[in-house]
């Protein structure tokens, strides 16, 4: 299963500059296109681990070189029962969050602080969850 996530255009200059920096040059146009029309997309490493209670971010991976010239987001999943301020401070997740019993059961507040409430990278990141939760099989 190709997970994609969809870009608007006020998304769409934010992602490209993630991407364009992990592949070390920029887009071209049939790329961008590409993206806005279908979604990028996502290669998801790291995912729960059990069903207990446990809060997560997800961080931005660069691609590797040689894998492919073709653009995508790579995404390392974290999940741990350490407290977020420890792991997501240390980083620069596109999202954090809490599940519990394979349902999620929240947004990261020091997420929220960090990107601000509204803000291109908190609405891609809600997006974003949404993508990883379907794909771990997790509960909105």
């Amino acid at each position: 299963m190709v997970n994609r996530i969809k870009l608007d255009t006020e998304t769409f200059p934010y992602i490209k500059n993630v991407i364009e920096s992990g592949m070390g040059r920029e887009l071209t146009p049939e790329e961008g296109n590409e993206i806005l029309e279908n979604g990028i997309p996502l290669v998801i490493t790291g995912g729960p681990k059990g069903t207990f209670w446990q809060n997560y971010a997800f961080f931005y991976r660069p691609p590797r070189r040689g894998n492919s010239t073709k653009p995508k987001l790579g995404i390392d999943g974290y999940f741990s029962t350490e407290d977020h301020t420890k792991f997501i401070r240390e980083g620069y997740p596109l999202f954090g969050g809490t599940i519990d019993n394979e349902k999620f059961d929240g947004v990261s507040q020091t997420w929220i602080n960090m990107v601000g409430e509204g803000s291109i990278r908190y609405n891609f990141g809600l997006k974003l969850n949404r993508v990883m939760l379907n794909h771990f099989g997790l509960k909105e």
